[in-house]
């Protein structure tokens, strides 16, 4: 019994996507910076889109219960239209809601500075377990930052340490 208190105890310490005086991930490459819980692991690939030929750079970073990525795709094109921008944020979360295991809890049109981007909190049923996914997504010029947190539980991705990932983001 003291060893699950004790287990209990250690995972409740841990905290959740975010940690106070973390040093800012910078690209000055991709053009952002961004607080990770932990140092991310990086994993690059070239892929096809409707758009044309992009470049897919992943960075993943897990702390406790909780995962952070951020996926930045650099389109090899001219910087997108306002109209284009916006097309590709709805479609970027239409196309994760097509499943009936996936609910899109919310969904809301967000901003970061004159890049226009969308907020979604979506749950995903896998057998008898549901996990969360909470994410930004912007586009800025020809690159698309896509940011989410993924937990157990609702509390997990909308918790104050959750939303110190997002609210790190800068992109330039």
């Amino acid at each position: 019994m003291a060893r699950i208190i004790a287990i209990v105890l250690a995972l409740l310490a841990m905290g959740t996507a975010g940690s106070a005086g973390a040093e800012p991930y910078v690209s000055r490459k991709l053009g952002f910076q961004v607080e990770f819980p932990a140092p991310p692991g990086i994993q690059e690939r070239v892929v096809k889109t409707e758009f044309g030929g992009a470049k897919l750079t992943r960075f993943m970073a897990s702390k406790s219960y909780v995962r952070a990525a951020l996926n930045v795709l650099r389109y090899d094109r001219e910087p997108f239209t306002p109209k284009e921008a916006r097309e590709i944020l709805e479609k970027s979360v239409a196309a994760q809601v097509t499943s009936t295991d996936v609910t899109l809890i919310e969904r809301n049109n967000i901003a970061l500075g004159k890049y226009p981007g969308l907020e979604a909190l979506i749950a995903v049923k896998r057998g008898t377990r549901r996990s969360y996914y909470r994410q930004r997504i912007y586009v800025a010029g020809r690159r698309k930052f896509f940011l989410s947190i993924i937990g157990i539980t609702k509390a997990h991705v909308m918790a104050p340490k959750s939303s110190r990932f997002f609210d790190s983001f800068k992109a330039w």
